[in-house]
């Protein structure tokens, strides 16, 4: 009886283990801030970001305002899905790069990208 039931607990922290081990990088990308796919849907207003995201690296510098940029790698084909959240009024070519920028009320959101799939975007808050 003893046996079977250190068995059976054996067992299941072996499970605990694996689903930790398979689910750990997106739990702690959102422990980690500077990974965290919430700050850059928070940058893009959109709900969640695109699958193909990578390189995810982000940071906040403010005292009373909100500054928060990301640097991340993304599929060029869904490039698209980071421009959803908000209404761009402006959309500058610089080279090989493009830059889109946003003045809102309360702050400021730019991104900008090349054809590759690199970019960068910030938004700022009063």
């Amino acid at each position: 009886m003893v046996r079977e039931l250190k068995f059976r607990y054996g067992l299941i922290f072996l499970a605990g283990v694996a689903a930790f081990g398979w689910g750990s990088t997106k739990v702690l990308d959102h422990w980690d801030r500077n990974k965290d796919p919430d700050r850059l849907a928070f940058i893009l207003n959109i709900p969640q970001i695109p699958p193909s995201v990578r390189n995810l690296d982000c940071n906040a510098n403010a005292t009373t305002d909100v500054i928060v940029s990301c640097s991340f790698e993304i599929e060029p084909r869904e490039y698209d899905k980071v421009l959803v959240g908000w209404q761009f009024t402006d959309k500058e070519a610089l080279g090989k790069r493009t830059l889109y920028d946003l003045e809102a009320d309360d702050g400021h959101v730019w991104l900008m990208g090349n054809k590759e799939g690199a970019v960068i975007a910030e938004r700022y808050e009063e």
